[in-house]
């Protein structure tokens, strides 16, 4: 949870809002800052990453009634990432440290930053390489999943499912390539207390690290579940 508060008694409040009377019994806050205090937030958000965001906010937003002698308001996004999409945020409003008023507003980021698609397709399994793919800058807004930073001749990615050209490369549509292959011979470790247990086995199912999946061992037949920890190998699961 980001939290950003913000001075409205500085240049942004005396350049907006009219003077109120020491008698008031309310005040206003105008559209503008309400909308400034949202910005900051999204900056903050995403002031370490590559992305361009363009914020669209609701038609409806009104000046907001609050009561005399507020001296700062904050916006608070509660999203477990990064807001993106339709978004609601909370705008607090306080006075002398004390929070007196809160609005919720809905707003809409539309994020675009540089991704990478396939300039061929590619089957289930295959190996994505540098010469695979090429840079476009696109709205991914609507996109599943986090967009690919980076490919490496050294470490290629491949491909979890058939991929049609033009495919932009997410985590989800891809992994780091597998640690344990299906057929392979895996060394499977059991620890209990002070002793560690190898025993060979043999992989049933492909899996990338921290993968749960099926060994068998090839002379009892003896099927066993394992965690893969590292290039054919894999610790005992219950």
């Amino acid at each position: 949870m980001t939290w950003l508060k913000t001075n409205i008694f500085g240049a942004v409040w005396i350049g907006i809002l009219v003077p109120f009377s020491l008698w008031a019994q309310s005040q206003i806050i105008p559209v503008a800052v309400q909308q400034q205090c949202i910005r900051s937030l999204v900056e903050r958000w995403y002031s370490h990453t590559a992305i361009r965001f363009q914020i669209e906010f609701s038609p409806g937003l009104r000046p907001w009634k609050v009561e005399a002698f507020v001296d700062s308001v904050g916006a608070e996004y509660r999203g477990p990432n990064r807001p993106k999409g339709h978004s609601v945020f909370i705008l607090k409003a306080f006075r002398q440290g004390r929070l007196v008023r809160t609005r919720t507003v809905s707003a809409r980021i539309r994020t675009y930053q540089v991704v990478w698609k396939l300039k061929r397709s590619l089957e289930r399994e295959a190996a994505i390489r540098p010469e695979d793919v090429f840079p476009d800058t696109v709205e991914t807004t609507g996109l599943q999943g986090e967009p690919l930073e980076r490919l490496s001749t050294a470490t290629p990615w491949f491909a979890r499912r058939y991929l049609r050209k033009g495919t932009i490369l997410t985590h989800h549509l891809v992994h780091p390539g597998f640690l344990v292959r299906v057929g392979e011979s895996v060394t499977l470790v059991l620890e209990q207390g002070p002793l560690r247990i190898r025993r060979q086995m043999r992989a049933l199912q492909n899996g990338i690290r921290g993968d749960r999946i099926w060994l068998v061992d090839p002379q009892t037949r003896k099927r066993v579940k394992g965690r893969v920890v590292g290039r054919a190998l894999a610790i005992v699961v219950p």
